[in-house]
């Protein structure tokens, strides 16, 4: 797990590219390698696609699963984000403010 910086903020222009970087994070992959989903429109089906083609499971949790997890919630800047967790705890944010969740909503957890 090597730590990943989103290089794309959330603006009205555009948005965050905070999920490819815990995606780059989790699987040492660099950044420029993870498709650009918060562009896309259908961007469930393209992820699915990603992992399905790069034989990665994922599973989804209320409580964290133990390893490293993206954790995705709410930002302090009150928007959708994603993080990285180890055993629960906050280990890595890609934002530059590493303010990390004011809110979990959920956990995911990777295995290739």
């Amino acid at each position: 797990m090597t730590p990943t910086n989103q290089t794309k903020m959330h603006s009205e222009k555009q948005k965050g590219n905070c999920f490819a970087a815990c995606l780059a994070s989790l699987f040492d992959i660099p950044l420029k390698e993870i498709p650009a989903f918060e562009e896309s429109k259908n961007w469930g089906c393209d992820f699915i696609d990603w992992i399905d083609k790069n034989n990665i499971d994922y599973t989804m949790h209320n409580t964290p699963p133990k390893g490293y997890a993206m954790a995705n919630g709410i930002s302090p800047r009150g928007i959708r984000h994603s993080v990285i967790v180890k055993d629960g705890r906050f280990f890595h944010d890609p934002h530059p403010s590493r303010e990390f969740l004011t809110k979990i909503n959920d956990y995911w957890l990777f295995t290739k």
